[in-house]
């Protein structure tokens, strides 16, 4: 790679970077005192964050703190992802624990730009093709929904990291791409599980379809004759491909050994209920319909998507792909039949084929056409990993298709146009019309962590001498989002919390029989659970 490419790089990085700045306003200027998003797993992963520093440091375990669900205790959380604990302890310890989850969500913008940029020029030669394609995946509306709601989420550059290395090993079978590929698998694998899951589908569905297409398209890989030469080119591709699984498996595999062993011995614990399958699918109108946080949009779709929530919520429904996306994608489908060349032809096509795939995964387990029930991929995949019930974030992977095939569709208009005045405008038009359907403020979404943790009863309590337990009102349970603002202020306070235990353990089944402070027998029991002081949120 020359100076040339390294200062494009540069420049690509820092204007995805200027971008993020601008789409997250006014994160930069409280990067220490408040997070991006919104009270709920943001607030409990703030307050996971600072155990797991606590405990490092008077060498308690991880994963059980005596300062929930006091006096018994309780679980801090059985789906622990070893790489966040070591890179939010690391950069916490550094940086502050706000600043350091501020900055893993701040970097996901500019990275999963770059990535797809680098897969749109590697197919195209074309930077312009590039940038419009690289803002299309890294600002989609997804991205901010699970950036507001789900750090780990977020995470999504580590999917486009894989096709970038995928159309390199396709071109050069070299261990060292092996390598690459099971870098860019284990990045996304040890981000979150749900991604490895996915990732998993994925990599199948792009072997399957590698190898449908070499049987349909055998003159591309033994040219005219099955020769030995070009018969052991394509053993050595998927030698590569074994290789690469076999580094992932080996790095995987200690990860989530432990998770995985917990999860088989407690199946009806962590199995979930078949029909939160139909709650957490993706809809047609997911994907069609402006989200809920478009500043101007919003207003206007808000009543119509409340009503087709489906009693799920809106971080996980935000789907919307952008109607310049949609339009840039059927133009690259035409681009791909008609006129593309045959690597474009095969990744065009690839991802046209995954982008309906991926679509069907979002989909809920089954639907009614004129009475007819058709069974889609979840029912079946439910059978085999009951553990998983979100498919709608398979809505990822449509994006990411979409983003690829725009990127083709802006090429076939790009390369038509010699005027560069005319091509530096439509790239600008384009640029501008795909940030104004996916902005998603005002309002600012970025929440004050200290009007939280500093509360004056906070203040107060840190102030006492003691060890005393602590309990607040009303008496939410553990994963209710109130009970996220209680952890979050414990983190300033440090008092032991009643509040904040397991479901179903036995501090937790004693909160359900107390939760009216009316009730002359609530004031018996936290007596005899040794609480000292009662905090009434109203």
């Amino acid at each position: 790679m020359g100076n040339n490419s390294y200062t494009k790089l540069i420049t690509v990085t820092f204007f995805y970077i200027f971008l993020t700045l601008i789409l997250t306003a006014p994160l930069i200027l409280y990067f220490s005192s408040s997070i991006y998003g919104y009270p709920g797993d943001h607030f409990a992963s703030l307050w996971w964050d600072w155990w797991q520093q606590h405990a490092a440091h008077y060498g308690l375990k991880g994963n059980f703190s005596l300062l929930i669900g006091a006096p018994f205790g309780s679980s801090t959380g059985d789906i622990v992802y070893p790489f966040w604990n070591i890179v939010l302890r690391t950069l916490g310890s550094l940086l502050g624990t706000v600043t350091a989850r501020n900055l893993m969500i701040f970097l996901s913008f500019p990275l999963s730009g770059l990535f797809i940029y680098l897969v749109m020029v590697a197919l195209t030669d074309s930077d312009a093709v590039g940038l419009v394609a690289g803002v299309i995946f890294a600002f989609s509306p997804y991205h901010f929904a699970q950036a507001i709601s789900h750090m780990s989420l977020s995470q999504v550059e580590w999917l486009a990291l894989l096709v970038f290395f995928m159309i390199l090993s396709r071109r050069k079978y070299r261990l060292r791409n092996a390598f690459y590929l099971a870098i860019a698998f284990i990045l996304i694998s040890i981000t979150n599980y749900y991604y490895g899951f996915f990732a998993v589908i994925f990599v199948l569905g792009y072997l399957i379809f590698s190898l449908v297409w070499s049987l349909a398209h055998r003159r591309v890989d033994y040219k005219d004759s099955p020769t030995v030469s070009n018969k052991r080119r394509v053993s050595y591709y998927w030698l590569m491909i074994l290789i690469a699984a076999l580094i992932a498996t080996v790095v995987i595999l200690p990860t989530i050994i432990p998770l995985v062993k917990k999860v088989v011995s407690h199946q009806t614990q962590y199995s979930r209920n078949f029909s939160q399958l139909f709650v957490y699918s993706a809809r047609l109108q997911d994907y069609f319909v402006p989200p809920i946080f478009h500043p101007v949009f919003g207003k206007y779709v808000s009543r119509f998507l409340s009503l087709r929530l489906h009693n799920s919520n809106f971080f996980e429904q935000t789907l919307f792909l952008g109607y310049t996306t949609i339009v840039l994608s059927l133009v690259g489908i035409f681009y791909i039949v008609k006129r593309a060349k045959e690597e474009q032809k095969f990744w065009g096509y690839f991802f046209l084929f995954w982008a309906v795939a991926a679509f069907l995964l979002s989909a809920s387990p089954w639907v009614k056409i004129a009475g007819v029930k058709i069974f889609l991929p979840s029912y079946f995949i439910y059978g085999l990993a009951p553990y998983f019930r979100v498919y709608a974030r398979f809505g990822l992977h449509v994006i990411l298709s979409l983003s690829i095939l725009a990127g083709f569709g802006f090429f076939f208009i790009y390369q038509k146009i010699s005027s560069r005045f005319w091509k530096v405008a439509l790239l600008s038009a384009i640029l501008l019309l795909v940030v104004a359907e996916f902005i998603n403020f005002p309002p600012p979404r970025i929440t004050n962590i200290n009007q939280v943790t500093k509360k004056p009863v906070y203040k107060w309590l840190k102030k006492q001498p003691g060890n005393f337990i602590v309990t607040e009102f009303p008496l939410a349970s553990r994963i209710e989002p109130l009970n996220s603002y209680y952890l979050l202020g414990q983190s300033f306070h440090k008092k032991p919390l009643f509040n904040g235990a397991t479901l179903g353990s036995t501090a937790d089944k004693l909160r359900e029989e107390i939760v009216d402070t009316a009730n002359p027998k609530t004031a018996k029991v936290l007596k005899f659970l040794g609480v000292k002081y009662v905090i009434v949120n109203r």
